[in-house]
């Protein structure tokens, strides 16, 4: 498992979170859950998938690739890569961290937040200290109690996840875009006043809950598959709206999409 700048490209689907000082998501590896925080102070912005979390060094743009990735490994890996780093002249072991850099050059640092679990952190040879970027990314055993995950003080990573995965189900389905980012709205999006607004064109429904999700994408090209919308060709679209919403905790549901 050699992990040069091609594997801090980012994976989807993804939360992604910019214009915050923190924020945080829970990785899942296996039974064992972590908790990662990411410091994004100085305008740093961040994804996070279910096993991993994507650092740039500013805000995001397509195509740019992560300054470094956080990874949850198993063991296996944990004790392979160790076994490598030992080879490394610039090979160090300090307060349990074992880092090292690679023949292509992006900088690793391996070590264990709890007796079960196994994290690494691959940062860029682009990177000019990678010490520094490195500590801004903290990992420590996951607690359903924490208030932190996914920056929200209402969502967890999973009901955000959830509602990602329910949107790209449907933006799949249109023909010849092209996809770009997905972000989560912010908690202040679900007040009640846009809850009630939902419920009412929804014919009256009766949802508990409801959340914003903003996406960018690139219209189709192709003149066939712009029939029945109001897409300009081969167009930029930024902070296209999803609106969805849900009844105590069960499926989310695209209510409205649009501007």
């Amino acid at each position: 498992m050699i992990l040069g700048t091609a594997a801090i490209a980012h994976a989807e689907p993804e939360i992604m979170f910019e214009g915050k000082q923190t924020a945080s998501g829970r990785l899942d590896q296996g039974e064992n859950e972590l908790l990662v925080t990411v410091d994004l102070s100085d305008g740093w912005s961040a994804y996070f998938a279910p096993g991993a979390v994507y650092l740039y060094d500013g805000p995001t743009e397509k195509d740019k690739e992560a300054i470094a990735v956080g990874l949850t490994i198993d063991q296996e890996v944990y004790d392979g890569q160790l076994a490598i780093a030992e080879e490394q002249k610039d090979f160090r072991t300090e307060d349990g961290i074992t880092a090292y850099t690679e023949p292509a050059g992006s900088r690793n640092y391996y070590f264990k937040p709890d007796e079960d679990s196994c994290f690494m952190i691959a940062v860029s040879e682009n990177a000019k200290d990678a010490d520094a970027i490195m500590s801004r990314i903290a990992v420590q055993p996951f607690e359903e109690t924490s208030d932190e995950i996914a920056g929200s003080e209402i969502f967890s990573f999973s009901d955000i996840s959830s509602a990602m995965d329910k949107v790209m189900d449907e933006f799949n389905t249109w023909k010849g875009c092209e996809y770009g980012e997905l972000r989560f709205a912010g908690d202040e999006a679900s007040s009640e006043e846009n809850l009630a607004w939902l419920n009412e064109i929804s014919d009256g429904a009766d949802y508990t809950q409801c959340i914003e999700l903003l996406m960018d994408f690139r219209s189709p090209s192709a003149e066939e598959d712009l029939k029945g919308t109001a897409w300009e060709p081969d167009t930029e679209y930024t902070d296209y709206e999803w609106w969805l919403a849900r009844t105590d905790g069960g499926d989310w549901v695209i209510v409205t999409n649009g501007y």
